[in-house]
Parts: C-alpha cells; sequence; structure tokens
C-alpha cells in the first residue's frame, strides 16, 4: 500500500503522507516514497512547487517505532537520502502542518522555504528525553 497519495494542480504538486492510522510515521516505505517525490518533482516541468502534509490529525508522528529493528533493505532510500533530496530541492518548498509534528514530523519544517501551520499544531522533538541524537538537521 502506498505511503503517499500525490497529486498536482496548477503547477502544485501536493504531497500527503497518508499513513492515518499510525499518525503518519516515518516507516522504511514513507521515506523511499517522500525521497522519489522530491527527485520526480524537482525534474517535473509541470511542478513549480512542492507542498506536503499529511491526512489525518498529524501531519507526523515521527519514526515509525514498530519498524525499527529490521534489516534496511538496500533498494529503498534511506532518511539521509530523503534530506539531501529536500535539501538540494531546487524549487519552493512548503510544509503544511495540519496537527501533530513529532521527532522529523516537527523538523523537516526546518528545511522548508515556507511552513504553514494549523493552530491547533503541535510539536514536540523528544530525543534527549529518549536519549538519540537529533536527526534530519534538526541541530
Amino acid at each position: 500500500m502506498a505511503a503517499l497519495t500525490v497529486t498536482t494542480k496548477n503547477l502544485v504538486r501536493t504531497v500527503t503522507m497518508d499513513r492515518p492510522d499510525s499518525l503518519n510515521s516515518f516507516n522504511a516505505d514513507m521515506v523511499d516514497e517522500l525521497c522519489h517525490s522530491f527527485l520526480d518533482a524537482a525534474s517535473d516541468d509541470s511542478v513549480r512547487v512542492l507542498v506536503l502534509t499529511g491526512a489525518g490529525r498529524a501531519f507526523s508522528a515521527g519514526a515509525d517505532l514498530k519498524s525499527m529493528g529490521t534489516a534496511p533493505d538496500p533498494s529503498k532510500k534511506d532518511l539521509r537520502a530523503l534530506m539531501h533530496s529536500i535539501i538540494d530541492f531546487p524549487k519552493p518548498f512548503i510544509t503544511a502542518a495540519n496537527g501533530l509534528g513529532v521527532g522529523i514530523g516537527m523538523t523537516i519544517h526546518g528545511v522548508a522555504d515556507l511552513v504553514f501551520m494549523a493552530e491547533s499544531a503541535k510539536f514536540r522533538a523528544p530525543f534527549s528525553s529518549l536519549g538519540l541524537t537529533a536527526e534530519a538537521a534538526s541541530t
């Protein structure tokens, strides 16, 4: 099942993280599909801007803890590749935070060109309290 819904209308590519049951948490499929979405949009002349949002009540709850500990699939793009595809993205990148953002679901806004947040959006960076090094250029 696809982790994203992608539409293009009036030169705007809207990428919706579409795993609302897991609060759009990042698993290997999500990371791979997001990376390819940025790479595809970068070379597509029918796209002038990319908007990233989440389905349901969350933007993204961060890393999918249920998928941690599984062997990485070498055929899929990883978080490092995703971050490079975003940082190197040659067109405006906008995030539209519709709700909860935790971990990468919060820090990804820091590499966007423009961020829109719902008044009800809430964010949390639990790295220190979990004893983790912050990721995704957040430091």
